[in-house]
């Protein structure tokens, strides 16, 4: 009788049922990780324009003034950037703008509390670990900067180091407190690709940065160089005025050398004056150093004190100084 009853329509009834909500199930998971999957993508869109504008900026300031707010916009409601300046993390901006008063009280708590980045603190371990790290529960985990997160009033973050060239210059955490969800592994990714894309996109600019202060640099220098070739052409024409000799080049020179030793003798020494007269003559240090037989270091001594003595910044303004100074001699000594 008892097995009549389990093959009845009671029991057929069970496992229809048991089947249907094993069915509904594995619909649903997989209705979640399709979920999981698009928002995945929408979010990896969103990091892509992100850096996107991020690397169209010409300066690192302006590219770490715009920084909180482009991590926002790629899902996340509340995000604290936190300058990393050797084992100590000083909290630079807490950008919510829907909480304009809280974002003031956690900026202030945060730099009256900066992160001592110890063995104590999870942001320790992602400097250690060079990674992400993904914090359910901000209360309960006692790693995390409880000053912080109590001003914050902050349930769970995720957060992940900026590093340019690998060296860490900069921690971002960012919560979604405004969805009043949780963040997990999707939020930690994200964040953790636009901090990577970030740290490129820092590190271009900073190469801009040093390529257009070079170039100055080299205009700058190109200048003096042809100041320097401008007065030598002048003082050749004046000399030919004067002479009416075939030999301009070499009598304008020599006038200038000894001019150069009647008023320089005082500011520079007998080598330093056949230092830069070598200089002038376009002579690098190496050449230098084998026309007057010493070594390529004693020349960069001996250029070193020209430069401090002459007040001259680079090697073409010292050669200019000399120059003036040579010609204003030579002027005096044909008068």
């Amino acid at each position: 009788m008892l097995e009549d009853d389990e093959r009845g329509p009671d029991a057929d009834a069970g496992r229809a049922l048991a089947g249907t909500l094993v069915l509904r199930l594995a619909t649903l998971r997989g209705d979640v990780r399709e979920a999981a999957l698009n928002r995945r993508i929408r979010g990896f869109a969103q990091v892509n324009a992100a850096l996107s504008r991020l690397r169209s900026m010409t300066t690192v300031d302006q590219m770490m003034s715009r920084l909180a707010g482009e991590v926002a916009r790629c899902g996340f409601d509340r995000v604290m950037i936190t300058r990393v300046d050797g084992s100590t993390g000083h909290v630079a901006e807490f950008h919510s703008p829907h909480e304009p008063e809280l974002a003031r009280e956690v900026l202030r708590v945060g730099q009256a509390e900066p992160l001592q980045l110890n063995h104590l603190l999870l942001e320790s371990e992602m400097l250690r670990r060079r990674g992400p790290v993904l914090v359910p529960d901000a209360h309960a985990d006692p790693r995390v900067h409880q000053e912080i997160a109590a001003a914050a009033g902050v349930r769970s973050y995720v957060a992940a180091p900026v590093m340019p060239q690998g060296r860490v210059i900069a921690l971002i955490h960012a919560d979604c407190q405004l969805q009043r969800r949780t963040v997990d592994e999707v939020d930690r990714d994200l964040l953790w690709m636009f901090a990577e894309g970030f740290g490129h996109a820092y590190e271009r600019a900073t190469l801009l940065t040093r390529l257009n202060a070079l170039r100055q640099e080299v205009r700058r220098a190109n200048s003096s160089i042809l100041a320097v070739m401008d007065e030598f052409v002048d003082a050749d024409v004046e000399v030919a005025r004067f002479d009416g000799e075939n030999q301009v080049v070499a009598r304008s020179a020599a006038a200038m050398f000894v001019a150069a030793d009647n008023r320089l003798e005082s500011l520079l020494t007998p080598r330093e004056l056949d230092v830069i007269r070598l200089m002038a003559l376009g002579e690098t240090n190496g050449g230098i150093a084998k026309k007057l037989v010493v070594s390529e270091g004693t020349v960069k001594s001996h250029v070193k004190h020209i430069l401090r003595k002459l007040r001259a910044s680079n090697r073409a303004e010292a050669v200019s100084r000399y120059v003036r100074l040579s010609q204003q001699g030579a002027g005096n000594t044909r008068a």
